[in-house]
């Protein structure tokens, strides 16, 4: 009880620091809910990576 399901996916995203092995990247991504257009997630997650600012700044919301 008092248990976030993602408690512990959400604590190693926020201990993640740029540049982010693509191992991990993929291990963090198995463990989330998968949205519909899986297509359009993946471009969304390129663009962060390729973007640091944009990485950092959806990693502080």
């Amino acid at each position: 009880a008092g248990q976030q399901p993602m408690g512990a996916a959400l604590a190693r995203l926020r201990a993640l620091r740029v540049p982010v092995p693509a191992l991990e990247a993929a291990a963090l991504r198995e463990t989330c809910p998968g949205l519909d257009g899986i297509e359009r997630e993946t471009d969304f997650a390129q663009s962060l990576v390729l973007d640091p600012a944009a990485y950092r700044a959806a990693l502080m919301r």
